[in-house]
């Protein structure tokens, strides 16, 4: 299910998700609307980052880039054991959104399965593949047993799985 394109299709704007998922009484359906807004949150963070390093830096080459992005998706792992980083997620969702996240949302994300789930759709949303190793793998256990070095490596879509 395309929520952008369910929603749009609607003639509903994505920043009413919070305000849908407040009104939705299916589980799967609050789940989806929960993980959509995280995602975009986290997508939102990284596009940003992006900006800010490409206008410090201002450097033709992509490694200074693919540092970051490989550094924000292990925070995006460790951000779910981390109470300040998971407060600052739970502020940014009810800023964007206008959305309080409750105790079962939290519960619900903090689970592993849910973590390299929004792990995944982040990357897609951004347009970047992930290495087969990491989609492949237990990302969020690999990240806590290596004390947050998980092996994620990123490639972008527009260079044919090659550079960034």
């Amino acid at each position: 299910l395309d929520l952008s394109l369910e929603f749009h299709s609607r003639g509903v704007n994505m920043r009413h998700l919070g305000r849908v998922k407040e009104l939705v009484k299916h589980p799967s359906v609050m789940t989806q609307l929960l993980l959509e807004m995280v995602v975009r949150v986290f997508k939102n963070e990284l596009r940003q980052q992006l900006r800010d390093e490409m206008g410090k830096i201002k450097v033709a080459s992509e490694e200074p880039y693919r540092v970051l992005i490989v550094n924000y998706l292990n925070t995006i792992l460790r951000s779910f054991e981390d109470d300040k980083w998971l407060r600052y997620l739970v502020d940014l969702v009810e800023c964007k959104f206008k959305y309080t996240l409750t105790e079962e949302d939290i519960s619900y994300l903090l689970s592993a399965p849910n973590a390299e789930r929004i792990l995944l759709q982040v990357a897609n949303k951004m347009g970047l593949v992930l290495s087969s190793s990491v989609q492949h793998s237990n990302c969020y256990q690999g990240s806590a047993a290596n004390g947050g070095n998980s092996d994620v490596n990123v490639n972008t879509r527009a260079s044919g799985g090659h550079g960034l």
